[in-house]
Protein backbone atom coordinates (compact mmCIF):
# COMPACT_ATOMS: atom_id res chain seq x y z
CA UNK A 1 0.00 0.00 0.00
CA UNK A 2 0.86 3.44 -0.71
CA UNK A 3 0.46 4.75 2.57
CA UNK A 4 2.85 2.35 4.32
CA UNK A 5 5.51 2.97 1.76
CA UNK A 6 5.40 6.53 2.10
CA UNK A 7 5.56 6.17 6.23
CA UNK A 8 8.31 4.43 6.08
CA UNK A 9 10.25 6.88 3.79
CA UNK A 10 9.67 9.80 6.00
CA UNK A 11 9.97 7.46 9.17
CA UNK A 12 6.61 8.48 10.23
CA UNK A 13 3.54 6.75 10.59
CA UNK A 14 0.66 8.35 8.82
CA UNK A 15 -2.57 8.92 10.32
CA UNK A 16 -6.22 8.05 9.37
CA UNK A 17 -8.97 10.73 9.64
CA UNK A 18 -12.62 10.48 9.18
CA UNK A 19 -13.27 12.70 6.28
CA UNK A 20 -16.37 13.78 8.19
CA UNK A 21 -13.82 15.94 10.58
CA UNK A 22 -11.99 17.37 8.14
CA UNK A 23 -12.83 21.17 7.83
CA UNK A 24 -11.86 23.80 4.85
CA UNK A 25 -8.60 24.98 7.53
CA UNK A 26 -6.08 22.06 6.12
CA UNK A 27 -3.07 23.92 7.38
CA UNK A 28 -2.85 21.86 10.70
CA UNK A 29 -3.10 18.84 9.32
CA UNK A 30 0.35 16.95 8.24
CA UNK A 31 0.56 13.51 7.96
CA UNK A 32 -2.61 12.36 7.98
CA UNK A 33 -4.72 10.63 5.13
CA UNK A 34 -8.16 9.91 4.18
CA UNK A 35 -9.98 6.65 2.77
CA UNK A 36 -13.00 6.83 1.28
CA UNK A 37 -14.59 3.62 -0.78
CA UNK A 38 -11.14 1.93 -0.37
CA UNK A 39 -9.31 5.05 -2.21
CA UNK A 40 -6.56 7.24 -0.75
CA UNK A 41 -8.46 10.66 -1.25
CA UNK A 42 -6.37 13.09 0.99
CA UNK A 43 -3.28 13.34 2.42
CA UNK A 44 -1.00 15.55 4.54
CA UNK A 45 2.47 15.60 4.25
CA UNK A 46 4.86 18.28 6.15
CA UNK A 47 8.74 18.09 4.65
CA UNK A 48 9.91 21.31 6.99
CA UNK A 49 10.78 19.40 9.91
CA UNK A 50 12.77 16.14 10.21
CA UNK A 51 15.15 14.21 8.48
CA UNK A 52 14.02 13.27 5.30
CA UNK A 53 16.89 12.61 2.72
CA UNK A 54 16.27 14.40 -0.60
CA UNK A 55 16.29 10.90 -2.32
CA UNK A 56 13.55 9.88 0.08
CA UNK A 57 11.83 12.79 -0.36
CA UNK A 58 11.57 12.13 -4.19
CA UNK A 59 10.14 8.80 -3.30
CA UNK A 60 7.77 9.83 -1.83
CA UNK A 61 6.55 12.37 -4.33
CA UNK A 62 6.74 9.45 -6.80
CA UNK A 63 4.67 7.29 -4.76
CA UNK A 64 1.73 10.66 -4.55
CA UNK A 65 1.68 9.83 -8.24
CA UNK A 66 0.24 6.56 -7.51
CA UNK A 67 -2.32 7.79 -6.21
CA UNK A 68 -5.25 7.97 -9.01
CA UNK A 69 -8.36 9.30 -6.54
CA UNK A 70 -6.19 11.87 -4.65
CA UNK A 71 -8.92 14.80 -4.80
CA UNK A 72 -7.01 16.81 -1.90
CA UNK A 73 -3.46 17.16 -1.41
CA UNK A 74 -1.51 19.50 1.38
CA UNK A 75 2.30 19.83 1.84
CA UNK A 76 4.69 21.85 3.68
CA UNK A 77 8.75 22.00 2.56
CA UNK A 78 11.71 23.39 4.05
CA UNK A 79 12.50 25.74 1.59
CA UNK A 80 10.99 25.36 -2.55
CA UNK A 81 10.63 28.39 -4.82
CA UNK A 82 8.24 27.32 -7.20
CA UNK A 83 5.28 24.77 -7.16
CA UNK A 84 7.01 20.91 -7.23
CA UNK A 85 6.52 19.31 -10.75
CA UNK A 86 5.19 15.95 -9.48
CA UNK A 87 1.98 18.14 -8.54
CA UNK A 88 1.01 19.06 -11.71
CA UNK A 89 0.70 15.80 -12.84
CA UNK A 90 -2.79 15.43 -10.25
CA UNK A 91 -5.63 16.60 -12.82
CA UNK A 92 -8.33 15.86 -10.56
CA UNK A 93 -7.41 17.89 -7.22
CA UNK A 94 -10.22 19.78 -5.34
CA UNK A 95 -7.90 21.09 -2.79
CA UNK A 96 -4.72 21.99 -2.80
CA UNK A 97 -2.45 23.94 0.42
CA UNK A 98 0.68 24.95 -0.43
CA UNK A 99 0.23 28.33 1.51
CA UNK A 100 2.89 27.40 4.36
CA UNK A 101 5.44 27.58 1.63
CA UNK A 102 6.28 31.13 0.81
CA UNK A 103 6.68 30.21 -3.03
CA UNK A 104 7.40 33.20 -5.03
Amino acid sequence: MVIKEISKLIGRDLRKFDIEFLDNNLDNYEFIYIIQDDNVIYIGLNFSYGKVSETDRQKVENSLTNLKNLKGFSVRYKEIDEVPDFIRNFKDLESLNLKQNNLK
